[in-house]
């Protein structure tokens, strides 16, 4: 087993550095969380579009962490300290939260309001942990583990839902209702050493970089 890890550690290794000798043209794939890749960075990348045509994207929506190592993506984005030290990490914006609702859990009392919440399927997910200290055994009538349909919920007047702001201000039902939010969040932008250098690869992570100097996702 350690000579065949030792070997595919190889190969890999070896498609990274062919990728580096390709010209600005074929496919890039970016991983990331899939709300952010459709309501933030899909609006924005025709303008990458339009500047290299040839280039291909592959957009990786996903909550679990997809493997640079193992060659699934060239670029990921993270929130959140990253946690392997091999790759190159650039932090590349700041991620804000807050608690969503419509105008009619505005007029409710903060005593009166009910919640939906984060179900049991990710423990240790920072989001939940605050957002259940926060309640502090108050109701929660929907729970999920999927963002998108927090969002529908809190738009459809369920009840109070912690939103990324990107998410909870383009809502026009949402007020945000509470000042009392949970800390920002680093957003991380990573890419293994051996592709830094690919000219596809490092035009998208240019943009990237510049993109989220021009945008404020922290409020």
């Amino acid at each position: 087993m350690p000579q065949a890890l030792a070997v595919e550690a190889g190969v890999l290794a070896l498609q990274r550095t062919a990728a580096t000798q390709q010209a600005v043209s074929g496919q890039v794939r970016l991983s990331a969380p899939p709300q952010l890749l459709s309501e933030v960075l899909l609006p924005e990348l025709a303008a990458f579009r339009q500047q290299f045509p040839e280039i291909d994207l592959l957009l990786l929506g996903e909550r679990r962490n997809a493997s640079l190592e193992q060659g699934e993506a060239e670029l990921a984005l993270r929130l959140g300290e990253p946690q392997t030290p091999d790759l190159i990490a650039r932090p590349v914006a700041a991620v804000g939260y807050g608690l969503y609702g419509t105008v009619a859990w505005q007029e409710q009392s903060r005593e009166n309001r009910v919640f939906v919440g984060f179900d049991d399927s990710m423990p240790g997910l920072w989001l939940k942990e605050w957002f259940d200290a926060h309640l502090a055994g108050r109701r929660q009538v929907l729970r999920s583990n999927d963002l998108a349909t927090q969002l529908r919920a809190a738009r459809e007047g369920w009840g109070v839902a912690l939103l990324p702001h990107f998410l909870g201000r383009q809502a026009p039902e949402l007020v945000c209702l509470e000042a009392e939010a949970p800390p920002v969040r680093t957003l991380y932008l990573l890419m293994h050493p051996d592709v830094r250098k690919a000219q596809r690869v490092r035009v998208l992570a240019d943009f990237l970089v510049v993109l989220f100097q021009r945008l404020d996702l922290s409020r």
